[in-house]
């Protein structure tokens, strides 16, 4: 019984360390981007750094403005493998 108390104890941590680490990401500040948005749902900006759009109603009609170049503002989380993934706050299309 004590083992199984000791594992519960364990998986209480862990929940609540992961719990602290998606609050931590939630609560980020937001940053605005330039570039151009590609075919693959990303924004492109001048030095070459994709930014994932994030599903949500304004990441969704900002994808729809392939090849035309935006400022897009909202959180960022990054990737594991790398990049970046945006969820849009606010966006609008420049030049």
């Amino acid at each position: 019984m004590k083992r199984y108390a000791g594992s519960l104890i364990v998986v209480i941590f862990v929940l609540g360390f992961v719990t602290m680490l998606s609050t931590t990401a939630v609560m980020a500040e937001e940053e605005t981007i330039k570039g151009i948005v590609n075919e693959d749902g990303e924004i492109e900006d001048e030095d070459g750094e994709l930014y994932t759009i994030e599903e949500n109603e304004l990441g969704n009609e900002l994808k729809a403005l392939i090849g035309k170049k935006v400022e897009a503002t909202g959180t960022l989380v990054a990737g594991m493998y790398g990049g970046f993934t945006i969820t849009v706050t606010s966006y609008k299309q420049i030049e």
